[in-house]
């Protein structure tokens, strides 16, 4: 059985990435064409990466696929708070999420290092932004942009999703069996910020809606006890705990003949920049990922306020270094 679940998944992934090859060869984002969703033309605008310390990264290069598949990729999720990432409030949006993923097809091996939205950005004038701004002010290439340059790193792609991208693929699969930790409370009547999140611990399925809440609870109303403190960290490390919740049930065996639905239901909510070349060679290793095999790390760093009561998250450079180097290199 385990045999056949791997190559019924190999061979259906590789079967829909050369049916989305053949259609849309020469898109810029692979699913364009097919759904209905076109990638973003915005450009960079912030002024303080014009400088000639910043090092800089080759935006051109980022947009071509690598020269050889080697069995593994690297690219960077990134989560828009907001229900619909084709509207244009989208495209000025704050990230809500932001992960460094790699894939390696050939031994199974997941690794995801989030990077908490306050992370500080220091330009090297001396600004300093918060680490998801850089979506609100330049969209995917200056969040690109900030990201490498912040690591390191040289990442060239890149997966952006909404909200409703993780309602439908919930929904899809028939709700997530999670075991919510302790009691969540909390509602917002703010206008346009309307939220009301109410769980009680323990073993449960959530369905489409009840994730999204899940994934955007930060902290308890007043008076609600919680073990936590609120912060960016412990909701981080929640959504770690969800997320291979989802990844390992989206690929039990009982979701195998829904693939096809759940594609069509996520894909209008997805936009990436990686090309389809690069797609149908993962897809052909696609049944070899071990979904027990996901090494979930948090950027290494501390909570800090600056002058003005802001908080952001400090990087601590040499324990991020070595994270990134064991993990990413």
């Amino acid at each position: 059985m385990k045999k056949f679940k791997v190559a019924f998944i190999t061979a259906f992934f590789a079967f829909a990435a050369f049916y989305i090859f053949a259609v849309v060869k020469n898109a810029h984002n692979p699913f364009g064409k097919l759904i209905g969703v076109e990638s973003e033309t915005e450009k960079p605008t912030d002024e303080n990466i014009n400088d000639s310390e910043e090092k800089e990264i080759d935006l051109e290069k980022m947009k071509k696929p690598k020269e050889e598949f080697k069995g593994e990729i690297t690219f960077l999720v990134m989560g828009i708070d907001g229900m619909d990432l084709t509207t244009e409030e989208a495209k000025h949006q704050r990230t809500d999420t932001m992960i460094l993923t790699r894939i390696n097809f050939e031994t199974g091996e997941v690794r995801m290092l989030n990077l908490p939205r306050d992370t500080q950005y220091k330009f090297p004038n001396g600004n300093y932004v918060k680490l998801n701004a850089g979506h609100a002010t330049g969209g995917s290439e200056l969040t690109m942009k900030y990201v490498n340059n912040l690591t390191g790193l040289q990442v060239e792609n890149y997966a952006k999703v909404d909200y409703m991208a993780v309602k439908k693929l919930v929904d899809s699969i028939g709700g997530v069996e999670f075991e919510i930790p302790f009691r969540m409370k909390y509602l917002d009547t703010t206008k346009g910020k309307e939220l009301s999140i109410d769980f009680k611990p323990g073993l449960q399925t959530l369905n489409g809606q009840q994730a999204i809440e899940f994934l955007r609870w930060r902290k308890n109303s007043p008076g609600i006890p919680m073990p936590t403190d609120g912060s960016d960290i412990s909701r981080i490390e929640h959504q770690q705990q969800f997320l291979k919740a989802v990844i390992s049930q989206a690929l039990s065996f009982k979701n195998i003949f829904k693939l096809p639905k759940i594609l069509r239901e996520v894909l209008p909510n997805v936009e990436t920049n990686i090309p389809i070349e690069t797609i149908f060679k993962m897809a052909t290793s696609a049944g070899k990922i071990n979904t027990e095999n996901i090494n979930a790390m948090t950027l290494p760093g501390h909570a800090e306020n600056d002058a003005e009561g802001i908080s952001y998250w400090i990087m601590n450079k040499a324990e991020a270094d070595k994270m990134i180097d064991e993990n990413f290199r």
